[in-house]
């Protein structure tokens, strides 16, 4: 429970990123690595079209650090 609701913290955070970057992310993967609560996690983001003109999804998900295991997936939704 307690790595789930860190990881649901990296994973908004990473989404809030996306959103106070001031534009539109282009549609594709990135990932990064990130300590959060003492512990090492590894990020994915991918975003896609929506169909609606400036509306892009993102997917999140995340990781301890070295390990394939999701411990959790997030979406979120950026406008223009």
């Amino acid at each position: 429970m307690r790595d789930r609701t860190y990881a649901s913290w990296v994973g908004q955070n990473q989404l809030a990123e996306f959103r106070l970057a001031g534009e539109l992310p282009e549609t594709g993967r990135s990932s990064g690595e990130v300590r959060f609560a003492d512990i090492d996690w590894t990020w994915e983001a991918t975003v896609s079209e929506t169909g609606v003109e400036n509306f892009m999804r993102i997917d999140v998900s995340v990781s301890h650090a070295g390990e394939e295991y999701v411990v959790l997936t997030g979406t979120g939704l950026v406008g223009a």
